[in-house]
């Protein structure tokens, strides 16, 4: 029986490990495709694509409320033994989401002030395997494979990164990225799904759309926040200063993924009520210390960071590169004490990131939207003000009751 423990240990220690590498590969391949990508588009035309790019992660937080919902699920199976109509049910929310995603098409083109209605549409039908991927997660994540986990996370990575600049490579335009980012991930997701041959039931999946609309909110809420602020430079800023500032975009999530693996580690052991606190503070220290150092490194060496990212077409950025990267740092910050708050079934958390939205949307449509320093420093105060509120509510619940443990799974945001 000890054996038998031990051996189970040193597994799951081999399928974290792996884990933590392949979560650590997809995001470089992201920050690649965003980085190849400025180079070979230049400002204007990569303006458009990053704003499109928001757009996929806004809409990929339902592939990450399946991905919660369909290990959760799973969690109290036998291995290998998936309930009837889970992989119906996450296969129809796939369909639902790249069907809203076409029929908004027309609303994107004119808010993003696109030459045509192509990218949006291309957009929308590569959300159907992107939301598979979550579908397929989910249910290694609940049988504990993380090994494979892993696998998938990396395969998944390069068929969207390799087909979008594929694309990019040899159609110089926003649809040709998009486009080969379509037919990439349609590709990998179909080479996963022949990988792991999922069980297909036509029962029970019902059940599915009510819990992971539920487990989708606070994801939402969040994403919309790291990412309206793309969306509105987009809008309101001159193509060359909106291009800046999606390449400014680029050193922001550089920043927010770098202490990536923290909430994630940090998770299952802030479902302890006990431990919950130190936990927190522990890991909030080390999110802000990480968010702290790039912003000083973007600081001193602006015009190497800035040339690293998108070359010598984007010098304009260095004066500003470390408010992009505070700005990251500060995301990071607002992602670890919402999975803080989501760990004690807070589930107020989510409000008080719609209400940071709503109000850096606001300030910006009414007054700051002149520049590209307005935009910039008015989502950096969003989130700081934000942070400072959910420190003081995690202040306040030190000093209150204790609370209940958590049962939601530690889901990675990717």
């Amino acid at each position: 029986m000890a054996a038998s423990s031990a051996t189970s240990g040193r597994q799951l220690a081999r399928g974290g490990a792996a884990l933590a590498v392949a979560m650590a590969v997809a995001n470089l391949c992201g920050y690649a495709f965003n980085v190849g990508a400025t180079r070979l588009l230049g400002p204007s035309r990569y303006g458009a694509l990053g704003a499109l790019l928001g757009l996929v992660l806004i809409f990929n937080v339902v592939a990450l409320g399946i991905q919660a919902v369909v290990a959760r699920r799973l969690a109290g199976e036998e291995p290998g033994d998936v309930p009837p109509g889970i992989v119906r049910g996450g296969l129809a929310l796939a369909l639902v989401v790249g069907m809203a995603a076409v029929a908004g098409a027309p609303a994107v083109t004119h808010w993003l002030h696109l030459a045509s209605m192509r990218p949006a549409v291309l957009l929308g039908l590569a959300m159907i395997p992107l939301t598979v991927f979550g579908l397929l997660q989910g249910i290694l994540q609940g049988a504990h494979r993380f090994a494979a986990l892993g696998g998938v996370y990396v395969i998944a990575a390069l068929g969207k990164v390799g087909g979008g600049l594929a694309g990019v490579y040899f159609d110089r335009t926003v649809a040709g990225a998009v486009l080969g980012l379509c037919l990439g991930s349609a590709v990998a997701a179909a080479a996963c799904w022949l990988w792991l041959r999922p069980p297909l039931s036509w029962s029970g999946g019902e059940t599915l759309m009510g819990e992971t609309l539920h487990a989708t909110h606070a994801f939402l809420a969040f994403f919309v926040l790291t990412n309206v602020d793309v969306l509105l430079a987009r809008h309101y800023l001159d193509a060359e200063p909106a291009g800046l500032y999606a390449a400014g975009a680029v050193i922001a999530k550089g920043a927010f993924w770098l202490p990536q693996f923290v909430p994630v580690l940090a998770f299952p052991r802030m479902a302890d009520a006990k431990r919950r606190s130190s936990v927190i503070r522990t890991s909030f220290l080390v999110v802000a210390a990480a968010g702290m150092a790039v912003s000083l490194i973007c600081f001193v060496f602006g015009g190497l960071v800035v040339r690293a990212v998108g070359g010598p077409s984007y010098a304009g950025l260095a004066g500003d590169a470390w408010l992009f990267a505070a700005l990251g740092g500060s995301f990071a910050c607002c992602q670890l004490l919402l999975y803080g708050r989501l760990a004690g079934h807070d589930r107020l958390a989510a409000l008080a990131v719609w209400a940071a939205t709503a109000g850096l949307a606001a300030v910006v449509a009414l007054a700051r939207h002149d520049s590209l320093q307005m935009v910039v420093t008015t989502a950096l105060v969003s989130a700081c003000l934000l942070v400072a509120a959910g420190v003081a509510a995690q202040l306040r619940r030190d000093g209150g009751a204790s609370e209940a443990p958590a049962s939601v799974p530690a889901t990675p945001v990717s």
